[in-house]
């Protein structure tokens, strides 16, 4: 009762130009109602002064964007002595002792608090009310709250969103953040797959020196010089040796550019998603992507002249 008694009290007043009804053989009604909240005492027409009726404080319980409508009526005695009204709870409410007393006047029904905590008493005036307009506080005030909900749901969402969309970003800008260490990484492969085939052509270079060697010392007895050491020179040791060599490098070298590629391909998508996010892209992110294209350029333009060198060496062994 005592939340009914401060509500009560602190809230009357609230709702003004309602139309006084009660007098007579009509129930009672005095009705006070904010924006969350409304309270009713109300009470059948009394036979010597003494009659029954209810307390009723309704308020919205629970979260939002949860919130719903709780309902609590507090059945009363009620005892009228002139203008003073003595409101006694009844049932399971009697157990609080609480007694609610008040003063009828023109302008409705005035409840005065107990004593607060500042030693204060507080006072507050309930209009003369009706049924219908009870009602339609009620509503009211479920629309208040459904309102409320749709604000604290639409905000409770936009915030989900916003944390989504971060979360997308940073996943975003990691995922390009490690294409950009791959990228590097393959791109270091190119250089040792041309240092390899530079050094395939070197050696092919040797192997016709030592080819040209061996032939400028003629046939040999029975030819064997011709037919051993200079065949063995041209076809095993040059031929078979730097060619199959180099045909290996070039293969790896041709896979690593096709990974390199790959790589670049996978780096331009993730700039594209953060674009699209309205994210930055990570440091580094286009130099890498230059440096990649060079060198790939460069790598082909090597590995060419490395397979021309070593083809003109064979042919000449």
């Amino acid at each position: 009762m005592k939340s009914i008694i401060l509500t009560l009290a602190l809230a009357a007043g609230l709702m003004a130009g309602l139309t006084a009804c009660g007098g007579g053989s009509e129930p009672a009604f005095y009705m006070a109602s904010g924006s969350g909240f409304v309270s009713l005492v109300q009470w059948q027409p009394p036979v010597n002064g003494e009659s029954h009726g209810t307390v009723t404080d309704d308020e919205p319980t629970g979260t939002l964007p949860d919130q719903t409508l709780n309902v609590t009526n507090v059945p009363v005695n009620v005892t009228i002595n002139g203008s003073q009204v003595t409101l006694t709870p009844t049932g399971l409410y009697a157990l609080s002792g609480t007694v609610i007393d008040g003063s009828l006047g023109s302008d409705g029904l005035t409840i005065t608090s107990a004593p607060g905590s500042n030693g204060t008493i507080s006072a507050g005036t309930l209009p003369p009310s009706t049924a219908a307009a009870y009602n339609a506080a009620v509503a009211a005030l479920r629309k208040n709250i459904g309102q409320a909900n749709a604000t604290a749901l639409a905000q409770q969402q936009a915030q989900q969103a916003q944390a989504a969309q971060q979360q997308k970003i940073a996943s975003d800008q990691q995922a390009a953040s490690s294409a950009v260490s791959f990228l590097q990484t393959d791109v270091g492969a190119l250089g040792s797959d041309t240092s390899g085939m530079g050094g395939d052509a070197q050696s092919a270079g040797a192997d016709l020196a030592s080819t040209r060697s061996d032939a400028s010392q003629g046939p040999g007895s029975d030819c064997v010089n011709a037919s051993s050491t200079v065949y063995n020179d041209a076809a095993t040791t040059l031929y078979n040796d730097q060619v199959t060599t180099m045909a290996n490098d070039k293969s790896t070298l041709q896979q690593d550019i096709g990974t390199v590629r790959a790589d670049i391909g996978t780096l331009e998508a993730d700039l594209a998603t953060l674009s699209a996010d309205g994210a930055s892209a990570p440091p580094g992110s286009q130099p890498a992507l230059q440096a990649a294209n060079s060198a790939i350029g460069t790598a082909i333009s090597k590995a060419n002249g490395d397979i021309s060198t070593v083809n003109s060496d064979v042919q000449q062994g």
